[in-house]
């Protein structure tokens, strides 16, 4: 489940910050997946763009967050956001992630 989740899904939790690459398919633009972040309920929702890749925008519970590009020489880069404005906006009960991708 964890490769499925930082590979497929793009969203891992690093020491610094949230890394968030998802490659997938417009095929599955709307998909849902229920995790967990920090140990608190997220439902991670998907807007899928026509490249399947490519993260343009990251909110939790409909507050955007700024990120960096990490370099990546073959398309765009993962999205890295600071860990403490996540844990920030973390809510004891349910939680959405919303990952905007190109």
């Amino acid at each position: 489940m964890s490769l499925i989740v930082r590979r497929f899904l793009g969203v891992s939790c690093e020491s610094a910050a949230l890394r968030v690459d998802p490659v997938i398919p417009p095929a599955l633009d709307g998909l849902r997946v229920e995790t967990t972040l920090r140990g608190r309920p997220v439902e991670v929702r998907y807007r899928i763009g026509s490249a399947g890749c490519g993260v343009v925008e990251v909110s939790l519970n409909d507050r955007p967050l700024s990120f960096t590009l990490e370099a990546n020489p073959h398309r765009r880069g993962a999205a890295l956001v600071a860990l403490p404005a996540v844990l920030e906006q973390l809510k004891t009960g349910q939680n959405v992630l919303t990952i905007r991708i190109g």
